[in-house]
């Protein structure tokens, strides 16, 4: 079955993100979009959105994703 994986990244990368795992063959790979720009973030902000976004990460870890 392999290990848990998601990918995090920023909402401005969504349609890359959704178009690269379709050519891929893994269209339903798991993927959690957080707040765009995070390179312009504080490290406060990075660690409040990251407490935000846990709970979306630990799903996407741990559901089974649907079948190609």
């Amino acid at each position: 079955m392999g290990r848990p994986a998601a990918t995090v990244l920023t909402e401005g990368f969504a349609k890359s993100a959704e178009l690269r795992s379709k050519i891929l063959g893994m269209p339903s790979h798991p993927k959690v979009f957080v707040d765009h720009p995070l390179a312009s973030k504080t490290v406060e902000q990075v660690q409040d959105m990251a407490e935000r976004f846990v709970d979306e990460i630990a799903r996407a870890l741990t559901l089974m994703p649907e079948a190609a």
